[in-house]
């Protein structure tokens, strides 16, 4: 398939390697009551979270691209939790001022 034609939902599921999260964001996670693996599905089926519908169109272009992608996710507890994937090589999973 030409990459001209490819669609976000072809490169879905995101396949994801190398999870690492940071003490901080497993913390604020399971203090909401949820899992990490409930947010990094998300993160797979190409859910960019809280993001402006621009910078979602972007992570979008990007993993049609085969470049880094990254979503912003809530807990329940308000906490607010970032996602980012270098495909093919790592997902990081971290709070915003561990950035």
């Amino acid at each position: 398939m030409s990459d001209l034609r490819k669609t976000k939902d072809d490169c879905l599921p995101i396949k994801l390697v190398n999870v690492a999260a940071t003490p901080a964001a497993i913390e604020v996670i399971h203090a909401a009551d949820q899992t990490l693996d409930y947010f990094l599905g998300k993160h797979q089926m190409g859910d960019w979270g809280n993001l402006t519908d621009e910078d979602g169109e972007f992570y979008d272009r990007a993993l049609i691209n085969g470049s880094a992608v990254e979503g912003e996710y809530i807990t329940d507890g308000f906490d607010r939790i970032w996602i980012y994937t270098a495909i093919g090589q790592y997902t990081s999973v971290y709070l915003p001022d561990e950035r």
